[in-house]
């Protein structure tokens, strides 16, 4: 007869031992894998959050008259201007807070808070938009707890990044307020119809004085040598640029009024101030009409456009004003004005005329009188304490512009710029029309 044989106790144990380490490890696999299906669907749904942010700021981009980016310093929900809309980050939570008005916010939350996850928005400029139309932005979620990976410029990378920008349509442009130590962390934005009267009646006035030179040495080339080629001259081109700078604050649907004064010996033609948008052929006709002919009076003409800025201030209805003198010049002052009854530099308003005004200077050459002339104006400008100034020197001969530093300084120029082509000149007054521009925004954009 033969004998059964059981199983051991030692063989139970081992085969339950076995059967643990696999159901441990089916279970850690089984964990592992719910954790990473976890994890993809919580990553999903966020990218799809983001997206949704994404799609809403460029809507705002869109049909939003006036855009301003929010330094982090400012962003708080007791910081909101009245009649403006927000986007950004608020208690970890990225949060619309749309103005109903009655000084009341009403608040969306587009990206809940999450405790485990910290949300990142910076609103930036695209260096390679120069027009300023496309905002950029990046929407960054960073995993607490989880190391960082960190870029060139020594900030961390969110474990989940979103890089978008957005074309603006119909805004007059975007408003940055940011800086590398306190970065845009929120929009500001506002639609509203810019031909509604209300509307017009609180938009501030830019005044723009533009003091440009005709004399004789305009008729060169920009090395400084006679033409017969007329689009070489000086001054062709200058007419050129300065006929698109017109048409570029009459795009702007802001209200500028421009006064063209044109100078040489004297400066006895000041133009009347025109409306950039409605009178836009009166300033080009005027521009057309331009000639180079005579000395380099830069005082005389200084002088013209103070007094045609002091006097403009009354005659738009009591908005506010901004004004400005944009002075162009391509050589050094050769030429100052004195009164013939005492000597002393001619300072009132009025043309130069030979029975109570003398000339003084070579009209060649720079010297100590005419620069003490442009000093007396210059003065009279800074001590006004209302009135931006920008340089600019036209020529490429540097020699041209040995003064010009001179000029920038008796006038206290918020900027001096140096211009050695039509391409330069372009972008010169283009950045004026852009700083401009910005400060009529930024006289009723939201408070910081």
């Amino acid at each position: 007869m033969q004998s059964k044989k059981g199983i051991t106790l030692i063989e139970l144990v081992i085969a339950m031992a076995l059967l643990g380490m696999v159901l441990t490890s089916a279970y850690s696999m089984l964990t592992f894998s719910h954790k990473v299906h976890v994890k993809a669907v919580d990553e999903f749904d966020l990218q799809s959050s983001f997206r949704l942010v994404t799609e809403h700021t460029n809507r705002i981009a869109r049909f939003s008259t006036a855009l301003f980016t929010i330094p982090r310093s400012s962003f708080r929900e007791n910081n909101l201007s009245d009649g403006w809309n927000y986007i950004g980050i608020i208690d970890n939570a990225i949060v619309a807070f749309e103005y109903v008005g009655a000084g009341v916010h009403q608040e969306k939350v587009l990206v809940p808070a999450d405790p485990n996850i910290s949300y990142k928005i910076v609103f930036n400029k695209i260096n390679s938009d120069p027009e300023e139309r496309v905002l950029g932005f990046s929407i960054q979620a960073f995993v607490n707890g989880n190391v960082s990976k960190i870029d060139e410029s020594g900030n961390p990378i969110g474990h989940i990044n979103l890089l978008s920008e957005a074309e603006t349509l119909n805004s007059l442009q975007i408003i940055y307020k940011g800086t590398p130590t306190d970065p845009a962390v929120a929009l500001a934005y506002r639609s509203e119809d810019r031909n509604a009267p209300e509307y017009q009646i609180e938009r501030p006035v830019a005044q723009v004085a533009m003091v440009l030179d005709t004399s004789g040495s305009m008729a060169w080339n920009l090395n400084g040598n006679n033409t017969n080629i007329v689009q070489d001259r000086r001054i062709t081109k200058l007419k050129n640029s300065a006929s698109d700078l017109i048409d570029k604050f009459a795009a702007s649907q802001q209200t500028v009024r421009i006064s063209l004064i044109p100078f040489d010996t004297d400066a006895n033609n000041p133009g009347s101030f025109y409306d950039a948008t409605t009178q836009t052929s009166t300033l080009k006709t005027g521009i057309n009409n331009l000639s180079a002919v005579g000395g380099t009076n830069t005082g005389d003409g200084l002088r013209r456009g103070y007094h045609r800025i002091k006097n403009g201030r009354t005659s738009h209805g009591g908005s506010t004003s901004n004004d400005y003198i944009i002075l162009l010049v391509d050589g050094n002052t050769t030429y100052g004005t004195e009164l013939k009854s005492n000597n002393n530099f001619l300072t009132g308003d009025g043309n130069f005329d030979n029975r109570d005004h003398i000339l003084v200077g070579s009209g060649s050459e720079n010297s100590g009188v005419v620069n003490r002339y442009v000093e007396t104006i210059g003065n009279m400008i800074v001590n006004d304490g209302n009135i931006t100034m920008y340089v600019i020197g036209f020529s490429n001969r540097s020699h041209d512009l040995d003064g010009l530093e001179l000029i920038a300084d008796y006038t206290n120029a918020k900027k001096i710029f140096r211009a050695e082509d039509s391409d330069e000149l372009d972008l010169v007054f283009d950045e004026i029309k852009k700083q401009i521009l910005n400060d009529l925004w930024h006289i009723d954009g939201p408070e910081l």
